[in-house]
């Protein structure tokens, strides 16, 4: 059984990008959801968890301890992008997939590797 750990960007008190009356949170746990429920459907050898459902707070360390202590083999971390510039009125939706290796997921080698 595969264990995928998908973690929707952001939550509650934090917002994210803010772009044309949507917020990311709001964004990244639609898309999340979905995710969720297609490999829930049409993948009978995945296990699903999230690292929220609704809008809550969770800091980057709780998600990837969450991930870690389930034992995932994957975390996929969804986050939208958004620019505030006329050239750049743009909205991208980025999805970032770690596969556990030999070291555990942490926020840290996250936050380094999306920047």
């Amino acid at each position: 059984m595969v264990k995928i750990f998908v973690d929707p960007g952001h939550g509650r008190s934090d917002p994210g990008a803010v772009r044309y009356g949507l917020s990311e949170k709001d964004v990244t746990l639609k898309i999340a959801t979905r995710i969720r429920d297609i490999l829930q459907d049409e993948y009978k050898n995945a296990t699903v968890k999230m690292s929220r459902t609704g809008d809550q707070t969770v800091s980057l360390e709780e998600r990837t301890d969450m991930a870690n202590a389930w034992g995932a083999d994957f975390y996929l971390a969804v986050h939208i992008n958004s620019g505030t510039e006329p050239a750049t009125r743009i909205i991208s939706t980025i999805f970032f997939l770690i596969i556990r290796g030999q070291r555990k997921f942490s926020g840290l080698f996250i936050m380094k590797s999306l920047n």
